[in-house]
């Protein structure tokens, strides 16, 4: 089966245009002005790229993607190319064990995790896994659901610092790789 010509290839963030996604980030100024010509999803983040927006540009990916689809590619961005230890890599797997199987238990396995990384990249990965979670209190007490937005947070905060732990020269070359891996999540068929 063939993508209609006018379909955006970024189909796991169809359903949602680019400016209702930002509605209530914050953005650059640059990156919200591109929002004017209310741009497809691949338009708006291939803009953002090219002007190198890249925290923006995570930003978007981050919270229009599905969240399983965002932990997921938080994870595997985290653990690319760096040494972890065993505590930080506990962490990005609880992470990617949620985004396979998003339940309440691989959330509170997500929630240990996290206490125990020794990364911030890696601590904010499983955080991003256990803030999708139905409740943030403890499972003995009253479901207090996370606040929408804390699963694309976690994953930002994760990014940005995976990608910043490299040389400073090496940086813009780091989201970029995150960014294409965002890219190929964005366009899983669904």
């Amino acid at each position: 089966m063939s993508t209609p010509p006018d379909a955006d290839p970024l189909v796991r963030l169809a359903g949602r245009t680019p400016a209702a996604v930002c509605a209530a980030l914050e953005l650059e100024p640059p990156a919200r002005a591109l929002l004017a010509d209310d741009p497809a999803p691949a338009a708006f983040l291939s803009a953002l790229i090219q002007q190198e927006l890249f925290k923006d540009a995570l930003t978007y990916l981050a919270h229009g993607l599905p969240k399983p689809d965002a932990v997921a590619w938080t994870a595997s961005c985290v653990a690319q190319g760096r040494a972890l230890s065993p505590q930080a890599s506990a962490a990005v797997a609880a992470a990617a064990a949620w985004s396979q199987a998003p339940s309440n238990e691989n959330c509170r396995v997500a929630e240990k995790a996290a206490e125990d990384a020794d990364d911030p990249a890696a601590r904010f990965a499983a955080l991003a896994a256990f803030w999708s979670g139905e409740s943030l209190a403890p499972a003995d007490l009253p479901i207090a659901p996370p606040a929408p937005e804390l699963t694309g947070q976690a994953a930002v905060a994760a990014l940005v610092l995976a990608a910043t732990q490299a040389p400073p020269p090496e940086i813009p070359e780091r989201y970029r790789q995150f960014l294409s891996r965002g890219i190929l999540h964005a366009r899983a068929p669904l």
